[in-house]
């Protein structure tokens, strides 16, 4: 039979020990009121042990006022109350002359009838965790948790220790997604994670009738609103994207590629009759600026500046220039028209046709010096007008 040994419990409710083999279980003994004979305890074998104040379990060399080995993990320590129900409650509670006795008091460590287990300080002081001698976890009295700091500010306060970064990470599983919500009390907010039904895309989610806005210190920069216009330097976009109290730059850095800003209208009932416009800095070298006027299956016109021609300014039918620049404007303010080297201030290669008259043109359109140089053609006489400013019309 197994030979076992109770040891009656020092306060009354508290539970007992009950010795047997290399094992001890400490059970309830509620109304006990018995004094324990601790002095007379016995042993079995190497199983209990009592050196003055030291008690050993499994060792006849207790280091502390109580020492428990066994090589075996089944045959530790376990604390158990038999009752179930609302009085299934078991616990462990350290304290101190400080904290009071009992376990209203000091660190209470249980299995309560609500089934759950717990780590509670009853006391206005910190709970932390440590590893290797170094602190790594502390709830304050408050409530607020530190991971890497004794002194959290916030209810969630990591910090690096002074030493390398401080990395929050949120894992999901392989094929499930990676969140972090945010509630106002039992109403969901938003989100912030990886949403992995939808393309893999890392999303920011305001669930609300409002906007999501980005600021920089301490101000705000950029904004969302709740039907997707987007302003920046502005917090009440009107279109699209809204840009105010700032210019837009575009750059291309891909040498040889094209930064570029595309108008287009794709609704129209005809897609062959779509209008493009098309702004663009692009080709070799430092590239052309140019305006692109596009109806696909129609025409395509060009406005700009050919870099690879000495810079002039010009106006092309097509693509691109080079092939049907119409007007030219070289850097001396030569104007030419089918002609790519003006000599004069306005060169034509081809026809230049007049505004036809019959008769003698009015004389109240060239009475001053500023209409001097005016032309009109009267086919009827054969008569070509000049304007002589102040002297009027001179037939020719």
């Amino acid at each position: 039979m197994e030979r076992r040994r109770v040891v009656r419990s020092l306060v009354v409710g508290i539970p007992l020990f009950v010795v047997t083999a290399a094992f001890l279980t400490v059970i309830a003994a509620p109304g006990d009121s018995q004094t324990p004979a601790y002095k007379s305890w016995l042993f079995t074998g190497q199983n209990l042990y009592t050196t003055g104040s030291s008690v050993g379990i499994g060792t006849p060399t207790p280091g502390a006022a109580l020492e428990i080995q066994s090589t075996n993990p089944a045959e530790q320590l376990e604390v158990r109350n038999p009752a179930t129900g609302s009085q299934a409650h078991s616990y462990i509670a350290i304290t101190t002359g400080d904290t009071g006795p009992g376990i209203y008091n000091g660190l209470v460590l249980g299995y309560n009838a609500g089934g759950l287990a717990f780590l509670n300080s009853r006391e206005y002081a910190p709970l932390a965790l440590a590893t290797n001698d170094i602190e790594r976890f502390r709830i304050t009295a408050d409530g607020n948790i530190g991971i890497g700091t004794s002194s959290p500010l916030r209810l969630l306060h990591l910090s690096s220790g002074g030493v390398g970064s401080a990395i929050a990470r949120i894992e999901g599983g392989p094929t499930g997604h990676a969140y972090l919500e945010f509630y106002q009390g039992t109403t969901d907010r938003g989100f912030v994670g990886w949403d992995a039904a939808s393309g893999s895309a890392m999303r920011l989610v305001n669930k609300d009738n409002g906007p999501v806005a980005f600021s920089t210190t301490g101000q705000e920069r950029m904004r969302i609103d709740s039907v997707g216009k987007v302003g920046i330097g502005t917090t009440s976009p009107d279109r699209l994207l809204h840009l105010q109290g700032g210019s837009l730059r575009i750059n291309h850095s891909i040498a040889g590629g094209a930064a570029q800003i595309l108008l287009s209208n794709p609704d129209n009932t005809d897609p062959a009759s779509d209008a493009y416009m098309l702004v663009e800095v692009g080709g070799t070298s430092a590239g052309d600026p140019l305006t692109w006027y596009a109806i696909p299956g129609g025409s395509n016109w060009v406005t700009g500046i050919d870099n690879s021609d000495a810079g002039k300014f010009k106006t092309a039918f097509g693509t691109a220039f080079g092939t049907n620049d119409f007007l030219v404007i070289d850097t001396s303010g030569n104007v030419g028209i089918g002609t790519t080297t003006p000599q004069s201030a306005l060169e034509v290669e081809g026809y230049i046709q007049l505004d036809l008259t019959a008769g003698a043109p009015p004389a109240a359109d060239c009475d001053s010096a500023g209409e001097e140089g005016r032309m009109v053609f009267d086919p009827d006489a054969d008569f070509l007008y000049i304007c002589s400013g102040a002297s009027g019309w001179v037939a020719k």
